[in-house]
């Protein structure tokens, strides 16, 4: 997390945008939890970092007993309005979740995870590994690369290769994000498996889906 990413600023950005429809969101988030191993599966899932609540709406659409958490106030207050069922406001490291645990943790754009200190990321991962349902939860990260390693401009971390052989249980590179959630998951597997070996930096940056499954 960066020193400018705090409540108030985010706040400044939730009051003034409106909330995005995402009409293609259904059938990727779909693509994206087959990938996890939970393809036509439901339950408890925490949309970490959620703003205004747009993918979560989604979300409760697919069936899913959702919470969103974010630590603006008024990302969560208008995340509300527009329908999200529960969302809590809080800051994630130090908030209190009891023995609630998710079977889903889905993060995208997830502030403290975009970071280029290895054990920064090491130490909010653990902390939402905690709060999967032992065995059968998963952790569902959104990200950017190039797989290049270098810290970009837009506050992504570019994993390496050899990060996301170590970070994820599995991974989506996903050039043509909205073009490859059409095709087969073995397919898009395959592909990525390709990029990956290539061990160098793509020409461009694409979306990056990385899974982590509970222990």
């Amino acid at each position: 997390m960066t020193a400018t990413e705090t409540p108030a600023k985010y706040d400044a950005e939730y009051a003034s945008a409106s909330i995005p429809d995402f009409p293609h969101f259904e059938h990727e988030f779909l693509h994206l939890l087959a990938l996890a191993g939970r393809a036509g599966q439901r339950g408890r899932l925490l949309d970490l970092g959620g703003g205004t609540g747009e993918h979560s709406l989604v979300f409760q659409r697919l069936g899913f007993d959702v919470t969103l958490f974010d630590f603006s106030p008024v990302g969560v207050d208008r995340a509300r309005s527009a329908g999200v069922k529960r969302a809590l406001c809080g800051d994630f490291t130090t908030h209190d979740f009891g023995a609630e645990r998710f079977d889903v943790i889905f993060a995208k754009g997830f502030s403290p995870l975009a970071t280029d200190d290895p054990a920064e990321y090491a130490r909010f991962e653990d902390r939402i590994l905690a709060l999967l349902t032992p065995k059968t939860g998963a952790f569902l990260y959104w990200g950017a690369t190039d797989l290049s390693g270098r810290w970009t401009a837009s506050n992504w971390f570019e994993l390496r290769p050899e990060d996301v052989a170590r970070h994820f249980d599995e991974a989506l590179l996903l050039p043509l994000f909205r073009a490859q959630c059409r095709l087969p998951l073995a397919v898009n597997k395959a592909l990525s498996r390709a990029l990956l070996r290539l061990g160098r930096p793509l020409p461009r940056t694409c979306n990056l889906v990385g899974v982590r499954r509970a222990r």
